[in-house]
């Protein structure tokens, strides 16, 4: 005889559902497109050059990738973080659609970037003695083709426009110039033509191999997509991956929330009718008793009599009044008559 499997409960069916998805996303953590392009030396260079391209003296020696990690998570925790001649901290995020809250964010990033570069280097901010300390810069790139875009975001004014607040942090804005190729505009026009197949064929293999093929022949970022084709091709399989299964992830979560909500109604339901069957039960066989043994006229009882009745329902309570009302009219007519 085949053993009997126990039925797993709504929260047994949440902690299987959790451990699947851990499972299925234990894989080796590939970063996005940005992030893999930007990891690369020869690239950071040519992003610092496009951001200062009045400093020609700095080299792919001269930095450092200063890019914060969530180890829990194994992913990159910002998109973009480097340090040039330990003088100079540049941190960069990409964006598909247009949010002033990547100020809060990138002035998070700079604060424990800094902190992390005077742990590294025994600096002690409580000496009396005043620390050197590198220049920061905020960059935002926006890939949308929101039109238009200010120049600067400022934490301060967006987020405390009437005062009330002593510290601000400033991030420029970069969207698309159709009249710079450098690797910046470059990265925003290799995203245009990802979205504009994504909507033709959605996420799959057929869009990510048109993007590359068109991003060859117009050369968009054609180097980095000559030489790490495999590479960006896992990437966005991968990323497509995890929309999906985390989509997947949502609705299944949502299903069980709405039969663990219809079970506990269900359950509620009928506690509260055996309630009621009970008080309705106990208030007639109370209210009509003493009515009988009274015929029909009343006594001290009466305040018993109500007490019983509050316990049932108004449908109860108007048919218990009603049979009252009748019996007491009775009672007074026989009365009258004698």
């Amino acid at each position: 005889m085949a053993k009997r499997v126990a039925k797993k409960t709504p929260k047994q069916k949440i902690k299987t559902s959790e451990i699947e998805l851990q499972k299925r996303t234990k894989r080796n953590t590939k970063d996005s497109v940005f992030t893999h392009l930007f990891s690369i030396p020869e690239y950071q260079l040519k992003m610092y050059q496009a951001l200062h391209p009045e400093d020609q003296t700095v080299c792919e020696s001269d930095i450092e990738t200063i890019t914060r990690e969530c180890v829990v998570a194994q992913h990159a925790h910002n998109d973009l973080g480097i340090l040039i001649k330990n003088t100079l901290m540049v941190f960069v995020e990409a964006q598909s659609t247009w949010s002033v809250n990547v100020a809060i964010r990138l002035a998070s990033y700079a604060i424990q970037s800094l902190m992390d570069y005077f742990r590294e280097r025994d600096v002690y901010l409580y000496s009396s003695t005043k620390v050197e300390c590198p220049r920061i810069e905020l960059y935002a790139i926006f890939s949308c083709e929101r039109e238009p875009m200010p120049d600067t975001i400022s934490l301060r004014e967006e987020f405390f426009p009437n005062g009330g607040c002593d510290i601000d942090a400033t991030v420029r804005v970069i969207q698309f110039d159709a009249n710079k190729h450098d690797i910046i505009n470059q990265y925003i026009a290799f995203c245009r033509v990802f979205d504009e197949l994504r909507k033709k064929h959605g996420y799959s293999q057929k869009t990510i191999r048109e993007t590359l093929h068109i991003c060859r022949h117009k050369n968009i970022l054609a180097e980095y997509v000559i030489k790490m084709e495999n590479e960006i091709m896992n990437i966005m399989e991968y990323m497509f991956d995890q929309d999906n299964i985390t989509r997947l992830y949502g609705i299944e979560q949502m299903n069980i929330g709405r039969r663990e909500g219809m079970e506990k109604g269900m359950e509620k339901g009928k506690e509260e009718e055996k309630k009621i069957n009970r008080n309705q039960s106990s208030c007639s066989e109370y209210g009509h008793s003493f009515y009988r043994k009274s015929d029909g006229a009343f006594s001290s009882g009466d305040i018993k009599a109500e007490r019983a009745l509050s316990l049932c329902t108004a449908s109860t309570l108007q048919k218990f009044h009603y049979s009252t009302y009748h019996t007491r009219s009775k009672g007074t007519r026989k009365h009258a008559q004698r």
